[in-house]
């Protein structure tokens, strides 16, 4: 019975998946255009944040004050801050690249990192900052600001994004053109015989 019932799905699936299948010309340019100009904002690469870190494991006092002796050290004049994340960074892949991180953008960083860095200048050295498992001694070598992409860029995830809308009106529209022809009704026995199974229990 559970075979059938799954082949049966399957089915209707397909059978939904046709139905609600946009043409293959849609969604046309100029719709196109028009999600792209309403979403610009949406659509922007968002502001990215080139770090490198010296990373010490443990939340406790004795990891903090590590950290902060590093700091320190980083910030020292002719400091080598690559040399020292090299040496004393337990974060194995980052010091292995002299601390570097690459390229973070900004919605993926956790708050704590997010709000140091927005209060950083180019080449700075933050304070020790504290994730989840150790503390985090912080250099920002660079920046780029969120910036438009243009529309090439996007073009086909808009496509996607309006092509899915699409398949769901017409799947809704469907629907209620069925239950139109065949409105829903009310099994009344059925239901007594629910409400009688409730009280006896």
């Amino acid at each position: 019975a559970r075979m059938r019932q799954a082949a049966d799905q399957v089915l209707v699936t397909a059978y939904m998946n046709d139905i609600a299948r946009p043409p293959a010309d849609y969604p046309p340019r100029e719709l196109l255009t028009q999600a792209y100009e309403t979403n610009k904002e949406r659509l922007k690469t968002p502001r990215q944040y080139q770090v490198s870190q010296i990373y010490v494991a443990g939340t406790d006092d004795k990891a903090r004050k590590t950290a902060d002796e590093l700091a320190r050290e980083a910030r020292r004049r002719g400091a080598n801050f690559a040399a020292i994340a090299r040496r004393a960074s337990q974060h194995e892949a980052s010091a292995a690249q002299g601390g570097d991180m690459g390229w973070l953008p900004e919605p993926d960083l956790v708050p704590a990192f997010r709000q140091a860095l927005a209060q950083m200048a180019k080449g700075a050295i933050s304070d020790p900052v504290q994730g989840a498992q150790g503390w985090h001694v912080l250099r920002l070598a660079d920046v780029r600001e969120a910036a438009e992409r243009p529309f090439e860029e996007v073009r086909d995830a808009l496509a996607r994004e309006l092509r899915l809308r699409r398949a769901m009106e017409l799947e809704q529209a469907h629907l209620a053109a069925l239950l139109a022809r065949t409105p829903a009704t009310v099994n009344g026995i059925a239901l007594e015989d629910m409400a009688r199974q409730l009280r006896d229990e």
